[in-house]
């Protein structure tokens, strides 16, 4: 049995300016339901001593995105849920995998209300999905998307964090945003 739990959505936009229920609704979905659903079928797939669960999680992931904070907060929450629950599961024959694609050829962009071009190149579903059946096979887990995401993803650990808020910040700005594009000035806790 495998399940895989894809479902979510995103908001494009800042906090202030959102519809709480919509960023809630956000939270829910992305998190809790994962969550409840990953409780759900965990006792019988390690019942039986087998069983695949595929958590999406995203490129956010690695980082904080202005513009889209709750939604990157939520898929670094997948990620870290994701890692705890493959070491839990590691001697029960159930495999566990975070896969976190990048922008991906799919209508979530479209959803969130920015179809714009503003994310960058993006991959095909069959890459992701390949992608994730290469990492089932070595075990591992979790799985970043495409050489250029793997980078990407990578380089928000290493570099400095102001520089990575100000590479997320602009790459998720708004087409037209009046919002000031500079990083925060003050030092950031960590």
């Amino acid at each position: 049995m495998t399940r895989g739990n894809s479902a979510g959505f995103g908001v494009h936009g800042d906090v202030v300016d959102a519809d709480p229920g919509r960023l809630h609704d956000q939270c829910q979905l992305n998190v809790t339901a994962l969550v409840d659903l990953t409780r759900a079928y965990l006792p019988g797939m390690t019942g039986r001593g087998r069983g695949v669960i595929i958590n999406l999680a995203s490129l956010s992931a690695f980082l904080p995105l202005p513009h889209m904070a709750a939604y990157a907060a939520t898929k670094a929450f997948v990620l870290s849920f994701t890692d705890a629950l493959w070491v839990e599961t590691r001697h029960s024959g159930v495999r566990v995998l975070a896969l976190c694609p990048g922008p991906t050829d799919t209508a979530f962009h479209a959803a969130t209300g920015s179809d714009d071009g503003s994310f960058g190149r993006h991959r095909s579903p069959e890459q992701v999905v390949d992608t994730a059946f290469r990492a089932m096979e070595r075990d591992v887990s979790r799985v970043v998307d495409g050489r250029l995401n793997t980078v990407s993803s990578l380089l928000a650990r290493l570099l400095p964090h102001r520089v990575t808020l100000a590479l997320g910040e602009r790459s998720m700005r708004p087409t037209g945003s009046a919002r000031a594009a500079e990083p925060p000035r003050r030092p950031l806790s960590q």
